[in-house]
């Protein structure tokens, strides 16, 4: 049975609150395809290193190290809203998660099994935030017919992909990353990252 709708996905106006989840931010970035592995997705294109990033950060070809910074952005999400990472974060630990395309069977996938699970997710204080360079209205479409409890980030020109190191020639390479509060990158990973790795880092301190 699909999960209850959470209070946010109909209110366009609700806090950046309502999707926090307990003491972690969780962005994914994920790849598309029905039988992707984490090496199919390093093989994937290549970012596009010159495309420019929001707030003038650089772009980069590689992922952001484990124990190094990730660098803040602000976007709009699926309802309209302006999202702010560094805002999130302050209130706890984040899982950013990038991926190519909405309606893919390999995203769709990626992201219901998130839906599925969302109570270990919220049982831990996550917040989690799908990035994608789509559109506004195609994510809201995308969220509401399968129901996902966490916001869509718009992706403009994949910028944000880019200054993480998932931006790819014509996708967006899936990527998933857990944040400390304070920035930090705990995981850094290519590819459909089990959820128990995700929940160990987003445990780790």
């Amino acid at each position: 049975m699909m999960p209850a709708s959470p209070p946010f996905m109909n209110v366009a106006s609700a806090p950046l609150a309502a999707f926090r989840l307990s003491g972690c931010l969780l962005l994914v970035l994920a790849g598309c395809s029905t039988n992707e592995s984490s090496t199919s997705d390093q093989a994937a294109s290549a970012p596009a290193a010159s495309r420019p990033v929001q707030g003038g950060l650089p772009p980069r070809d590689d992922l952001i190290p484990v124990g190094s910074r990730a660098p803040d952005f602000t976007a709009e999400d699926h309802l309209g809203r302006t999202v702010s990472l560094a805002e999130l974060r302050a209130a706890g630990k984040v899982v950013l998660v990038f991926y190519p395309a909405d309606f893919t069977p390999g995203c769709t996938r990626q992201l219901c099994d998130i839906r599925d699970d969302w109570s270990a997710f919220t049982h831990r204080d996550v917040a989690v935030l799908g990035v994608n360079p789509a559109g506004r209205e195609k994510h809201a479409e995308f969220a509401a017919r399968h129901n996902f409890p966490f916001p869509l980030i718009v992706d403009a020109g994949s910028a944000i992909a880019a200054a993480y190191g998932a931006a790819g020639t014509l996708f967006t390479q899936r990527t998933v990353y857990v944040l400390d509060s304070d920035g930090t990158v705990l995981l850094a990973e290519r590819g459909m990252v089990p959820h128990d790795r995700i929940f160990a880092a987003c445990d780790r301190r």
